[in-house]
Protein backbone atom coordinates (compact mmCIF):
# COMPACT_ATOMS: atom_id res chain seq x y z
CA UNK A 1 0.00 0.00 0.00
CA UNK A 2 1.21 3.22 -0.93
CA UNK A 3 2.05 5.97 1.55
CA UNK A 4 0.14 9.62 1.13
CA UNK A 5 2.71 12.38 0.79
CA UNK A 6 1.87 13.78 4.10
CA UNK A 7 2.56 10.56 5.51
CA UNK A 8 5.58 10.38 3.64
CA UNK A 9 6.26 13.58 5.44
CA UNK A 10 6.01 12.79 8.68
CA UNK A 11 7.98 9.56 8.38
CA UNK A 12 10.94 11.34 7.28
CA UNK A 13 10.96 13.16 10.79
CA UNK A 14 12.86 10.80 12.32
CA UNK A 15 15.49 10.96 9.81
CA UNK A 16 15.86 14.56 9.51
CA UNK A 17 15.92 15.67 13.02
CA UNK A 18 19.33 14.41 13.56
CA UNK A 19 20.60 16.82 11.31
CA UNK A 20 19.56 20.08 13.52
CA UNK A 21 21.26 18.20 16.89
CA UNK A 22 24.55 17.48 15.04
CA UNK A 23 24.67 20.78 13.00
CA UNK A 24 24.01 23.59 16.05
CA UNK A 25 26.15 21.33 18.26
CA UNK A 26 29.15 21.38 16.38
CA UNK A 27 28.61 25.60 15.41
CA UNK A 28 28.37 26.21 18.76
CA UNK A 29 31.58 23.96 19.82
CA UNK A 30 32.96 26.04 17.16
CA UNK A 31 31.68 29.15 18.15
CA UNK A 32 32.70 28.35 21.59
CA UNK A 33 36.76 27.40 20.27
CA UNK A 34 36.87 30.52 18.12
CA UNK A 35 37.05 32.18 21.29
CA UNK A 36 40.84 31.55 21.19
CA UNK A 37 42.99 32.49 18.04
CA UNK A 38 44.62 29.02 18.13
CA UNK A 39 41.10 27.33 17.20
CA UNK A 40 39.66 30.47 15.41
CA UNK A 41 37.03 29.58 12.74
CA UNK A 42 36.38 31.82 9.97
CA UNK A 43 33.24 33.70 10.05
CA UNK A 44 31.84 32.48 6.70
CA UNK A 45 31.91 28.60 7.82
CA UNK A 46 30.02 29.65 11.28
CA UNK A 47 27.31 31.83 9.19
CA UNK A 48 26.92 28.42 7.16
CA UNK A 49 27.04 26.25 10.19
CA UNK A 50 23.94 28.40 11.65
CA UNK A 51 22.26 28.80 8.99
CA UNK A 52 22.24 24.72 7.96
CA UNK A 53 21.07 24.59 11.80
CA UNK A 54 18.57 27.05 11.53
CA UNK A 55 16.99 25.68 8.30
CA UNK A 56 17.59 21.90 9.65
CA UNK A 57 15.72 22.83 12.64
CA UNK A 58 12.87 24.49 10.58
CA UNK A 59 12.60 21.29 7.92
CA UNK A 60 12.56 18.88 11.35
CA UNK A 61 9.55 21.03 13.01
CA UNK A 62 7.63 20.84 9.73
CA UNK A 63 8.42 16.70 9.28
CA UNK A 64 7.82 16.67 13.10
CA UNK A 65 4.32 18.43 13.08
CA UNK A 66 3.27 16.01 9.98
CA UNK A 67 4.26 12.99 11.90
CA UNK A 68 2.41 14.37 14.98
CA UNK A 69 -1.02 14.81 13.52
CA UNK A 70 -0.86 11.28 12.32
CA UNK A 71 -2.44 10.94 16.02
CA UNK A 72 -0.05 7.88 16.91
CA UNK A 73 1.40 9.37 20.24
CA UNK A 74 0.50 10.47 23.12
CA UNK A 75 -0.53 13.78 23.22
CA UNK A 76 1.07 15.45 26.27
CA UNK A 77 4.38 14.15 25.77
CA UNK A 78 3.86 15.35 21.64
CA UNK A 79 3.07 18.82 22.89
CA UNK A 80 6.22 19.23 25.52
CA UNK A 81 8.67 18.45 22.73
CA UNK A 82 7.26 20.19 20.02
CA UNK A 83 7.32 23.36 22.01
CA UNK A 84 11.10 22.48 22.87
CA UNK A 85 11.91 22.08 19.36
CA UNK A 86 9.78 25.04 18.11
CA UNK A 87 12.21 26.74 21.57
CA UNK A 88 15.35 24.96 19.37
CA UNK A 89 14.59 26.31 15.44
CA UNK A 90 13.39 29.78 17.43
CA UNK A 91 16.62 30.25 19.58
CA UNK A 92 19.37 28.90 16.70
CA UNK A 93 17.29 31.46 14.11
CA UNK A 94 18.72 34.18 17.12
CA UNK A 95 22.00 32.94 17.46
CA UNK A 96 22.24 32.85 13.51
CA UNK A 97 21.56 36.68 13.38
CA UNK A 98 23.41 37.47 16.13
CA UNK A 99 26.17 35.46 14.46
CA UNK A 100 25.50 37.41 11.13
CA UNK A 101 25.63 41.00 12.82
CA UNK A 102 28.65 39.53 14.74
CA UNK A 103 27.25 40.28 17.63
CA UNK A 104 28.89 38.49 20.86
CA UNK A 105 27.55 39.63 23.71
CA UNK A 106 25.54 38.58 26.49
CA UNK A 107 22.49 38.03 25.17
CA UNK A 108 24.50 35.92 22.05
CA UNK A 109 26.36 34.01 25.51
CA UNK A 110 22.92 33.48 27.58
CA UNK A 111 21.28 32.24 24.14
CA UNK A 112 24.18 29.88 23.26
CA UNK A 113 23.70 28.13 26.58
CA UNK A 114 19.50 28.28 26.38
CA UNK A 115 19.93 26.35 22.78
CA UNK A 116 22.28 23.57 24.47
CA UNK A 117 19.59 23.23 26.79
CA UNK A 118 16.62 22.98 24.55
CA UNK A 119 18.83 20.71 22.12
CA UNK A 120 19.47 17.95 24.98
CA UNK A 121 15.27 18.39 26.41
CA UNK A 122 13.96 18.14 22.86
CA UNK A 123 16.32 15.66 22.40
CA UNK A 124 15.43 13.23 25.22
CA UNK A 125 11.51 14.21 25.02
CA UNK A 126 12.08 12.79 21.19
CA UNK A 127 13.93 9.86 22.08
CA UNK A 128 11.21 8.81 24.75
CA UNK A 129 7.97 9.10 22.55
CA UNK A 130 10.29 6.70 19.98
CA UNK A 131 11.76 4.50 22.69
CA UNK A 132 9.57 4.83 26.01
CA UNK A 133 10.06 7.00 28.94
CA UNK A 134 12.18 4.75 30.57
CA UNK A 135 14.88 3.86 27.80
CA UNK A 136 17.96 5.47 29.10
CA UNK A 137 17.38 3.96 33.10
CA UNK A 138 16.06 0.34 31.37
CA UNK A 139 19.63 -0.12 29.83
CA UNK A 140 21.22 -0.09 33.42
CA UNK A 141 18.72 -2.36 34.59
CA UNK A 142 18.63 -5.13 32.36
CA UNK A 143 21.00 -8.18 33.09
CA UNK A 144 23.05 -9.26 30.30
CA UNK A 145 21.31 -11.79 27.73
CA UNK A 146 23.77 -11.82 25.18
CA UNK A 147 26.25 -14.64 25.14
CA UNK A 148 30.00 -14.58 23.95
CA UNK A 149 29.89 -16.39 20.23
CA UNK A 150 31.14 -19.99 20.13
CA UNK A 151 33.42 -20.67 17.04
CA UNK A 152 32.07 -23.01 15.03
CA UNK A 153 32.01 -26.79 15.59
CA UNK A 154 34.59 -28.87 12.94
Amino acid sequence: MLLSVTELIGRLHPLLVHLPIGILLIALLLQWLSQKQAYAVAHGVLKLLWGLGVASALLACITGYVLSVQGTYDDAAVALHMWSSIGVAAVSLFLFAKVVGRQYDAAYKIGAFVLLLLIVVASHLGASLTHGSGYLQGASHKPATRKAAEPPHQ
